[in-house]
Formats: structure tokens, C-alpha cells, sequence
């Protein structure tokens, strides 16, 4: 019944495109999306077409009929949650104003045709013992992936993974076999991390692929290098030994497959035993690319390996030939560097001549540099080459050398081929250091400059000079020159340099200075120059010489008084007793100052008074120093001149020794007299010595009352016996000791005045007097 159905439909269709001349359009495909939409497409028509219209028919398990218009080469029909998984028939009919046509039907099953939705990629995991492996894990959606997983046991998803290797910009993406949710896939280089994806499609050759699924990422794991190191040798010294720099690079991620943990270095004789010595080739970890040690001068050889976790890379040898006179082989030719960028070059020459041993070539650069330890840079390429592109350590504004070299058989490299480059050049930062040397009136130049400095190759140098106030010359000279010679009048020059590179002109250098004078003055100035140093010398010797005679002459040492003939002298007095004067080395000035008579009966204090005739009642002086003015002194009576102020002198010797009673006692009479603190030879200065004699006035006031020698002895005798000379005895008072110093008045100012000269150093002869 329903083909009788779709026969009469495609019989009106013949019909209506045979009467009505429009052109049919032809059914590309359709895409059914489980449970979602279906979307055809077509080509066009005619010209006279206005629009298309999409039918869709399920044929089972019941008719139903979707439709869609476009203006358009394409539609998409909602299915409402509708399965694809039935026999569906489509045709596009194409409307235009004279009529319509309409393709014939196309029928099938939907999941011919299915676009799967995207599946969920759950992990990448490493692949024991299959480093180049992985694992994946995906998992469907029930509702929405139409394909059952018995099928996908069956074998019936065709499938894809999208790789992308860490650090690289562009994508692969393969093609992989998927028979359950987790499948292995070894597609993939050891050791190397991808970003990864995963995409199925149905069996049918009209299905399409589904979307990506989301992104993982994964690593291989590490196997052993698939490739050697490149090696190569720098014979550094030939002194009965051959020191040899052995240098390898490190492989490339691609061929190290893996973390290269060390390298293995192992050199032999000719006879294939091990050479003792090794140098600093033991030992070596993942981040040396050089060791250096002392090979025979016989043939030996070198070989070099790298290894990982999952073991070792093959080995790259060297041989070393025999040390003998031989012509070295021929260089290459035509060599010629071109920079491409600031980091790169390009190299290309021409072979050597006889190239029947010839086995490869090896590219050498290093940067030029006034110090040693540069980095050095080599490569290694197979005989065929001649052109390579060198990148390794490149900068701007730095000279390099690049030098190409032939290898033969027996590893032996020919001379070299050697050019300067800069990859790109600039104006030098600095300017040539001048040195000048003179002679005369000439003046010869040399001058160097830093080749770090110079930034680029030198067109000429530029040398300045000038003298006072007028403006510098300038004089160019060629860049292969490095001194000059020029003639001047006499006179002072400054000197200084810049040099110009293909870019322009650099910094000027620093400044030399210079004084020229012709040769009479040369002559004149050698000679005047040493007879005047001579003579300022021995001025100034003369001068030092004058300067410690007259200090000799007018800065004498002052003498000590007290060690002079004066202190020994006794000058008469008006008594005409000797006045002996103590042995002192200071002395110092009181003032007595009367205060009231209520204090004479003060026996018990440390004072004493002098008994006199006058009738009146005896004043009572008070000793004052300005050391201490608010300081209240014990007073002596002077009844013998109550009239004025007694000036008196308080000698500050050493302490004394005791003398005998026999020559220092005498009776006073009248009151008791206590004697001077210390046994009696002089008074000491109560103001400055208050706290130091307290001791020793307590000691001298228990022993002051002695009896004197009561012998009558003449007065003169008195005297030299250091006795009173005048006799104040009393009958009924004991006697008591008594200095020599407490004279009369008159020879109290006397002996004053006497020692007042010797201690003029000590003492002022302005002392303040408080009147009474």
C-alpha cells in the first residue's frame, strides 16, 4: 500500500517539473540527532525557484510527518524527543512562480545517517613498560548515545583521538580502535605530555563524527634514548700529554625520551683498555656538557653516552690520532656568515678540495671578548652539509667568531675558516683610552678600547686636542690604527678620543692631559727643580734646628723653690734672731679676721693665742682663703697688734718627721697653748685640708702637753735649736711644744714676704681682706 502511495507521489512530481520546466534540486544528506533534530541539505535549483520546502516522513512504526521552508540550501526539522532509530523518507521540493518540483524520496534508517552526542573522557593514565602508550577511559550517555554497548563490543564505532604535545602549536589527530569504555591507544613519543580528546562515529559510511569530548592531559612514560649525543673534542695543551676539553650536547626532548640522569664518559687505547686517568670525567650528572682530562699522545679514543630510568642511549666515539708532523688537511672555502636576526646566522662555504676521507664538518663560535671563559658553542654536521643555521647563544651588539672546519676518517679536524659577525651592530658605548708619551715637544698617541665596548666593526677613530680657552682640534684616523705621532708648540693639551662604527659615533673616552715645553726649558727645569727641593730641604731643616735652641734658651725649666740655696738661708730679724725657714713646697695665705672674745675660752678647739701687755681684751682673727669663703676658720689672738689684720703663712710641707722635746719646746706665759696639728713645726691649712688632717689633729692634740727641757740655754742657742725666742713661761703652766715658725709679728711678715718670693707659683699676692 505505501508504495503504491510514494509511486503516485513521484508520478505527480514527474508531472509537474515536466509541465511547469523547473529544475529539481538534488538531496546532499541529513544529519539525525538522536532525540533532538534532523538537518538535510541540498543543492540548488533553478533561477526561477523562490524557496524550498524539507518533508520528512517516519514510515514506522506509524506515519508521521515533519516539514520545514527555507529560503535556503538547508533545514532542520525538531524531532520532540523522538528516537532516530526508525526508517525515515525525505524529498525537498523547490516552489517557483510558474510552479513546483519536488526530488524523489530517499528512504532509510535514521542511524545510518546519526550524529552521535560528545562522550565524557574520564582520565589518560601512563602504560606500564609501554612508554610510548596510554590509556584512556570514556564513558556514554545513556539516553542521548543511541549506539547500545553490545555494538561497541561489536566493533561497530569507528573512532578518533586529537593530540596536541606539550609546547608545540599544532594538532594531530588519529585514528584509534574502541571496544569498551577503556582501550589502550600507542600513538603517542615516550615521555612527552599531551592534551587530549576523543570523538566516535557510527560504523555507516554517511554517519558523521560527534563532537570532541572534553580535554585531559597525559604523559608517557620514559624509555631509553633513542639517539647519541653529539660529540666533540678541543685539544687545550701538547706538553708530553695531550689536555682535553671533551664536550657533548644534551639530546633533544624528542630523542632523550626521557630525564637524562647522567652521562657516561669512557676512553681507551688503541688496544681497547681503559687510561687510567679520567680527570673530571667520572661522575657526570645531568647538567654538565664538558669534562676535561689528559690523553696519551698515542691513538686512543673517546665515547660518550646518555642515560635515563629506562637505560641508556647508544654512544658516539672519537678517535685521536697519533701526534706526528704532518701537513694539516686542506680548510673549507668561500665561507660566509649572514645574520638573519639577532639571534641567528647563516652559514654556507664550499668543501675542501679533496674530499675522498672527507666524514663531516664541524661549526664553531664563541663570543670575542678582553677575558678569558667565554662560552664556547660548536656544532656538528654530516659531510653532504654545507649551509646550517646557528642560534645557540647569539646576541645583538656582540662580536662573534665563527669558524667552519673539515673531519676526516680518523677524526682528525683540518684548519679552520674563520670569520668576525655581529648580528646586529650599534654605536659604541665608550670611547678609546688615550696614553700619551712626550719628548719635547712631540707627542706620540696610543690608545686601546674594550672590545665589548665597541658594539660593531670600526670605520676610523676621531682624536680630539686642545689648549687653554681655544676650541679642541679634530683629526681622523684610519680604524686599523692604534697610535699616531704628532708635533705641538709648547704648552699645555688635553687629549681624547671617539670611535665610529658603520651606526655612528660612540662616547667620547676620558681625557689625557699634558704639559709640553721645549727643551732649553726642559733643560733649565731639570736643573732648577732638584736645587730648589735641595734648598727648601735644608731650610726647613735649619728652621727645626732654630726652633728647639730657642726653646732650649727661653723655655728653661722652672726650678723648685724649696730644692734652691734661698730655702736654706735664715735672714736676721729685728731681734736679731735667725729666722729658720722649714723645709715646704707650697705655701699658701691665710687672712685673720677678728670675731667676738666669747671664743677664747674655747680651749677645747683646735686654736692657740699669743699673750700680750696691752690692756685691752685681745681680738680674735679669723683665717681666710677665697677657696673656700663661706668656710669658717679657727682664729689666733694676736694681742701684740690688735690694731690690724695679721697676715700669715701656713706652710704645706710634706708630712714632717716628730722632733725631740729638747729642741722644740719652750714654756709660754699666760693660757695654754695647743701646738700645730702634726708635732709643731709648722700650722697647716685648715680650709684645704680639713678632711685629710682630721686624723691627725685628734693624734696631735693627746700628745701636745709634754714637758719641755726647763735648761736655760742663750737665746742664739735657742734659736739654732729651732726654741721659742722668747720665753712666755709660766710658773704655774706646763710647758708645751712650739714651732719655730710662731715668731713676733714683724718676723711673721718678714719670714712671710720670704717665702712669698719662693712660691710666687703657688700663692697670689692679691688676697681679698674682709674688714672686722
Amino acid at each position: 500500500m505505501a508504495w503504491r502511495l510514494w509511486a503516485g507521489l513521484l508520478a505527480v512530481g514527474s508531472f509537474v517539473v515536466f509541465c511547469s520546466g523547473l529544475k529539481a534540486p538534488a538531496l546532499i544528506g541529513c544529519v539525525f540527532i538522536h532525540r533532538v533534530n534532523v538537518t538535510c541539505d541540498w543543492t540548488p535549483g533553478d533561477a526561477q525557484t523562490t524557496h524550498y520546502s524539507l518533508t520528512l516522513q517516519r514510515i514506522t512504526p506509524q506515519l508521521k510527518l515533519w516539514t520545514c521552508s527555507t529560503l535556503n540550501t538547508t533545514c532542520t526539522v525538531q524531532m520532540e524527543q523522538l528516537s532516530v532509530n526508525y526508517n525515515f523518507c525525505v524529498s525537498v521540493t523547490a516552489h517557483g512562480r510558474h510552479g513546483d518540483v519536488t526530488t524523489a524520496p530517499r528512504c532509510q534508517t535514521g542511524v545510518n545517517e546519526i550524529k552521535l552526542h560528545p562522550v565524557t573522557l574520564n582520565s589518560v593514565t601512563q602504560v606500564s613498560g609501554r612508554p610510548r602508550c596510554l590509556t584512556l577511559t570514556w564513558q556514554k550517555r545513556e539516553v542521548l548515545f543511541l549506539i547500545p554497548t553490545s555494538q561497541i563490543y561489536e566493533g561497530r564505532l569507528r573512532s578518533q583521538v586529537e593530540l596536541r604535545a606539550h609546547g608545540q602549536a599544532g594538532v594531530s589527530v588519529v585514528n584509534v580502535t574502541v571496544t569498551s569504555f577503556s582501550f589502550v591507544a600507542c600513538v603517542f613519543r615516550p615521555y612527552t605530555e599531551y592534551t587530549l580528546r576523543l570523538r566516535h562515529r557510527y560504523h555507516s559510511d554517511r554517519s558523521p563524527w560527534s563532537q570532541w569530548s572534553n580535554e585531559l592531559h597525559g604523559r608517557t612514560g620514559e624509555d631509553a634514548p633513542s639517539s647519541a649525543p653529539m660529540f666533540w673534542r678541543r685539544v687545550i695543551e701538547r706538553d708530553g700529554h695531550r689536555l682535553t676539553s671533551l664536550m657533548w650536547k644534551p639530546l633533544p626532548l624528542g630523542s632523550a625520551n626521557g630525564r637524562v640522569l647522567f652521562y657516561n664518559v669512557t676512553c681507551l687505547d688503541e688496544n681497547a683498555r681503559l687510561l687510567p686517568d679520567k680527570g673530571n670525567c667520572s661522575d657526570l650528572d645531568f647538567s654538565r656538557s664538558s669534562c676535561l682530562l689528559n690523553l696519551p699522545l698515542g691513538r686512543c679514543s673517546c665515547s660518550v653516552s646518555a642515560s635515563t630510568s629506562a637505560g641508556a642511549s647508544p654512544q658516539t666515539q672519537i678517535w685521536f690520532g697519533k701526534e706526528r708532523d704532518r701537513e694539516s688537511p686542506p680548510r673549507p672555502s668561500r665561507l660566509n656568515v649572514t645574520p638573519l636576526d639577532d639571534a641567528c646566522l647563516s652559514l654556507s662555504w664550499a668543501p675542501p678540495p679533496d674530499a675522498a676521507s672527507l666524514c663531516g664538518f664541524v661549526v664553531q663560535w664563541f663570543v670575542v671578548t678582553q677575558r678569558n671563559g667565554a662560552p664556547y658553542h660548536w656544532e656538528r654536521v654530516n659531510g653532504s652539509t654545507t649551509t646550517v643555521n646557528i642560534t645557540e647563544g647569539l646576541e645583538p651588539f656582540q662580536r662573534f667568531a665563527v669558524s667552519v672546519s673539515a673531519i676526516y676518517d680518523d677524526e682528525e679536524p683540518g684548519q679552520s675558516e674563520t670569520q668576525h659577525v655581529y648580528t646586529r651592530q650599534g654605536a659604541p658605548s665608550a670611547g678609546p683610552h688615550v696614553r700619551v708619551q712626550t719628548s719635547g715637544l712631540n707627542v706620540r698617541l696610543s690608545w686601546t678600547i674594550p672590545v665589548e665596548k665597541l658594539h660593531g666593526f670600526i670605520k676610523n677613530f676621531s682624536l680630539y686636542y686642545r689648549t687653554t680657552d681655544l676650541p679642541p682640534k679634530r683629526v681622523f684616523l684610519p680604524g686599523d690604527t692604534w697610535q699616531s705621532s704628532v708635533s705641538l708648540s709648547a704648552g699645555h693639551y688635553e687629549f681624547w678620543m671617539r670611535v665610529s662604527t658603520e651606526v655612528g659615533e660612540g662616547e667620547a673616552g676620558p681625557i689625557t692631559s699634558v704639559h709640553l715645553i721645549s727643551e732649553d726649558m726642559s733643560l733649565v727645569t731639570s736643573v732648577l727643580v732638584p736645587v730648589s727641593l735641595l734648598s727648601l730641604l735644608l731650610l726647613f731643616i735649619g728652621c727645626l734646628a732654630e726652633k728647639t735652641l730657642v726653646k732650649r734658651k727661653l723655655c728653661e725649666d722652672i726650678p723648685d723653690p724649696s730644692h734652691s740655696s734661698v730655702a736654706k738661708w735664715s735672714p736676721k730679724t729685728k731681734t736679731g734672731l735667725a729666722c729658720v725657714s722649714p723645709d715646704t713646697k707650697y705655701s699658701k695665705v691665710l687672712l685673720l679676721q677678728r670675731e667676738p672674745d666669747a671664743r677664747e675660752s674655747d680651749q677645747d678647739e683646735s686654736e692657740f693665742y699669743l699673750n700680750s701687755s696691752h690692756p685691752d681684751t685681745p681680738p680674735t682673727y679669723k683665717p681666710y682663703t677665697p677657696e673656700t669663703q663661706s668656710y669658717h676658720h679657727k682664729t689666733t689672738n694676736m694681742a701684740a697688734f690688735p690694731s690690724c689684720p695679721a697676715l700669715y703663712s701656713i706652710l704645706l710641707p710634706s708630712p714632717p718627721a716628730p722632733l725631740s722635746e729638747s729642741h722644740h719646746s719652750c714654756s709660754l706665759r699666760g693660757k695654754r697653748l695647743k701646738p700645730p696639728p702634726g708635732g709643731g713645726r709648722e700650722l697647716r691649712n685648715t680650709t684645704s685640708d680639713t678632711t685629710s688632717d682630721t686624723t691627725s689633729d685628734t693624734t696631735s692634740d693627746t700628745t701636745s702637753d709634754t714637758t719641755s727641757d726647763t735648761t736655760h740655754v742663750p737665746l742664739y742657742q735657742k734659736q739654732r735649736a729651732n726654741v721659742c725666742p722668747y720665753d712666755f713661761t709660766s710658773d704655774s703652766s706646763p710647758q708645751h711644744n712650739f714651732s719655730s715658725s710662731h715668731l713676733p709679728f714683724p718676723d711673721l711678715i718678714l719670714k712671710d714676704l720670704m717665702n712669698l718670693s719662693q712660691t710666687s707659683a703657688q700663692s697670689d699676692t692679691y688676697l681679698p681682706m674682709e674688714p672686722v
